[in-house]
């Protein structure tokens, strides 16, 4: 794999997040999930692809329950995903900011827009 952006959430991680970005310089960046701004652009990137049929995966069992154990919540800029109940949603989320880094990679000259986007956990 070649990784063109890495974005990372910053709670619990400050540590290794700097060390990473001292390592790596720009290719790392923080991605705050709690942003209502930031989940809603990715939120509408992935729904966008996933309806148009550009986004694929390995059909990890784990994904399809965190996907499964989401749901859509309104907030002032849009729609984020919430948990339905107790289950986790972290790939989901995971997820959502692979796509969303991609998508800002090709359009900073830094992947083609042909490079293809699976997951793989």
């Amino acid at each position: 794999y070649r990784v063109a952006r890495m974005y990372c959430d910053p709670p619990y991680w400050q540590t290794d997040i700097d060390e990473w970005k001292s390592m790596f310089g720009d290719v790392v960046n923080r991605w705050a999930t709690y942003s209502d701004t930031k989940m809603v652009e990715a939120t509408a990137r992935f729904d966008t692809l996933l309806r148009a049929g550009e986004l694929r995966h390995t059909g990890d069992p784990r994904l399809r329950r965190h996907v499964a154990a989401a749901q859509r919540q309104r907030c002032r800029q849009g729609w984020r995903p919430a948990k339905k109940d107790a289950r986790k949603i972290d790939l989901l989320v995971a997820a959502l900011g692979a796509v969303h880094a991609h998508g800002d990679a090709v359009a900073n000259g830094l992947l083609s827009d042909s490079t293809p986007l699976v997951f793989a956990y």
